[in-house]
């Protein structure tokens, strides 16, 4: 175990337990989100699909819930559901789905045999028990694959249902979407109007005070990862050991991935957790990998969480001593997003039948998923050199940061089936064939590594350039830079449990000055945008 103690004002604002009523209901239709108090659940028109939350019980630390999902008109055979807990609220249990949790979003997906559902028939899917009470928002709903309610594409939801026109995809007009937990005396009546966001406009979150130190003493650090309990985990690149971060700033080996080739870039690099396993991509022997490890508790009450090895998903992934990718993240559709680099040989980048290069889209399970752009193969976009991080925003969008060569680094909006351009373009290209970046930078001034979206905004880990960047979702032309050569290179950036911002240093890969107490974990808060 390694000791590292917390530097300066306590680093994490208390949980707040919020008292749990006894009952609330949440539907999100198909193209809109809709909340109400249970009582009856408002009529849907036929053609629109609908999911609902409802607390069966509740008690004063927590709650059960289930979720009820209904098929219009059009059969469902998959479905995924989205929705957001307040802060410091955790799902503790859940059953007939796969559940992941980040800060306070939670994603549920089908576990195969509840995939479908027959047109008209409503079914309880599945139930989860919960810390704390409300209010609860919903966020995303999707059918067969698809994202119903985005503006992003005018097919977004299967047919029968008509293109986006308005709320609701052609559905009546509904109330809000957000609804509290209530006691049983408070009248069943609809919000009507959302619950604010803590934004400003389209300015988003921005960081807020000093940066407080979590944990330091970290042997080069490359991912952070949030498990379902709030236990969160940071890999570290050379050891292979995954730690467990304790609220006192304290750390301990939860478990070590074992065979690693710890070369120049390569080593134990991105690690996601999900439902009972925490996923890890490393380099072994026969290439890049991704395997589960399995959560495994000692029977005594208190006793800590370990780690065990549970299988390799996938196998063979290009390694090299640098351009190794590494970045994996569970997707709003419940599947695993892993980035490749193109491990030195710059044209397997362009070649679709190699796993060089790539953004890749797997099932948790690492088969390929139906809805992938080229048939019987994991590969979800081309054309990259080594692509550093990724994450979604709340409409679904996926955003990548990239690494360039010596003239520009990228950030890029992820299309299936998109190429962009690497080694053929570097940055923008104006080039039809490619997919221009959103923006790009010299890579004196950037190298973005791990990105993590807060709200409305995208915030990018930058090594060489030693910043922490937020770039505005609505306008991702933009940026703002924090913290300039304050505290070295930066890794990683993720949402906290308890909303706040982490990063991770990386000054002791090789390539930084790093101070008596590097690397740091370090946490901010987010404040909306003057």
């Amino acid at each position: 175990m390694r000791a590292t103690g917390v530097q300066g004002p306590q680093r994490r604002r208390t949980r707040r337990r919020l008292l749990a009523g006894v009952t609330a209901g949440l539907v999100a239709m198909t193209g809109m989100v809709v909340a109400t108090v249970t009582g009856a659940v408002p009529v849907q028109a036929a053609e629109c699909a609908s999911a609902s939350y409802r607390v069966v019980s509740s008690w004063d630390s927590g709650h059960q819930a289930e979720v009820s999902i209904t098929a219009g008109s059009h059969a469902i055979d998959g479905w995924y559901l989205r929705f957001e807990l307040p802060a410091g609220v955790r799902i503790q249990q859940a059953w007939n789905a796969q559940i992941t949790q980040n800060g306070g979003v939670v994603t549920a997906r089908d576990v195969g045999w509840n995939a479908s559902i027959p047109a008209g028939t409503t079914r309880v899917m599945f139930g989860a028990i919960a810390t704390g009470g409300g209010p609860v928002t919903v966020t995303g709903f999707w059918v067969n694959g698809r994202l119903c309610g985005s503006t992003q594409d005018p097919d977004n939801c299967p047919t029968p249902y008509p293109a986006p026109s308005g709320p609701g995809f052609g559905c009546p007009a509904l109330p809000s979407p957000s609804s509290s937990i209530t006691s049983p005396s408070t009248s069943p009546t609809p919000s009507t109007s959302p619950t604010p966001s803590p934004t400003v406009g389209s300015g988003g979150l921005v960081p807020t005070g000093e940066p407080q130190v979590i944990a330091s003493g970290l042997d080069v650090p490359w991912s952070i990862t949030h498990a379902g309990t709030g236990t969160s985990y940071v890999s570290e690149r050379n050891s292979g050991n995954i730690l467990e971060v304790g609220d006192d700033g304290t750390t301990r080996v939860a478990g070590t991935v074992q065979g690693i080739d710890a070369v120049g870039e390569a080593g134990l690099l991105g690690i996601a957790a999900n439902g009972s396993y925490l996923y890890a991509y490393s380099t072994g022997p026969n290439g890049n990998r991704i395997q589960r490890y399995m959560f495994v508790s000692n029977p005594q009450p208190g006793a800590p969480v370990n780690l065990a090895y549970h299988d390799t998903i996938l196998d063979g992934i290009p390694k090299a001593r640098f351009h190794d990718g590494g970045r994996i993240a569970f997707g709003p559709d419940g599947m695993l997003y892993v980035t490749t680099g193109d491990a030195g040989n710059a044209g397997s980048a362009q070649d679709v039948n190699s796993l060089g290069g790539k953004i890749l889209r797997m099932t948790p399970e690492g088969d390929v998923p139906g809805g992938n752009p080229f048939p019987g193969s994991l590969v979800y976009s081309y054309g990259h050199r080594n692509v550093q991080g990724l994450d979604w925003a709340d409409d679904g969008t996926l955003f990548a940061s990239e690494f360039g060569e010596n003239t520009w680094d990228e950030l890029n909006v992820i299309e299936p089936g998109g190429n962009y351009g690497w080694p053929e373009v570097e940055g923008i290209g104006g080039d039809s064939r490619y997919v221009d970046p959103v923006q790009q930078w010299a890579t004196s001034e950037a190298s973005p590594s791990g990105l993590a979206i807060a709200g409305d905004t995208i915030f990018i880990a930058n090594l060489r350039g030693q910043v922490l960047r937020a770039v505005p979702v609505a306008r991702p032309t933009e940026s703002t830079e924090y913290y300039a050569g304050r505290f070295g290179r930066l890794r990683a950036v993720t949402v906290s449990p308890d909303g706040d911002l982490w990063f991770l240093t990386s000054n002791t890969d090789g390539r930084g000055t790093p101070a008596s107490d590097d690397d740091r974990l370090l946490s901010v808060p987010l404040a909306p945008a003057p």
